[in-house]
């Protein structure tokens, strides 16, 4: 049960290609970190935050990235919440069609550590023309 009283969802590993752009820095990262904040995330997730290799972090780079963005459009703000706990889930891989093996081992990594069964979700934070490409490439 969450804070509020509803059942948390399963456990996740979530992909969110785009995780460098616009889309993700003004709503979904806040988001996320509302949700974690509310007790309405799993209890074991993982965010694996995915873009091109060109706009590619190290996971701390996507922490800070990710931290910023909630304290720039989040109403509760990373110093009021439970930062640190929502930020060891994140961790960040580069992919592209034709170079995924970082993501593909970033999504083995995440569901070992959380152990036992986990479900995906995939966020594509994406031009619509890219989609194409980038459903080819996801890890199953």
């Amino acid at each position: 049960m969450s804070k509020n009283g509803l059942p948390r969802p399963e456990n996740h590993v979530v992909v969110l290609f785009g995780a460098t752009g616009d889309l993700a820095k003004r709503k979904l990262l806040p988001g996320w970190f509302h949700l974690y904040a509310a007790g309405l995330l799993p209890k074991e997730f993982r965010l694996i935050g995915s873009a091109p290799a060109n706009t590619a972090m190290t996971d701390e780079q996507f922490r800070e990235h990710a931290e910023q963005s909630c304290e720039d459009f989040c109403i509760t703000k990373p110093d009021d919440g439970p930062w640190a706990e929502f930020a060891a889930n994140l961790s960040f891989a580069a992919a592209e069609p034709g170079n995924y093996g970082d993501l593909v081992a970033a999504v083995e990594r995440a569901e070992k550590e959380i152990g036992g069964t986990q479900g995906r979700l995939y966020h594509l934070a994406i031009p619509p023309v890219a989609f194409t490409s980038l459903v080819g490439m996801l890890p199953v």
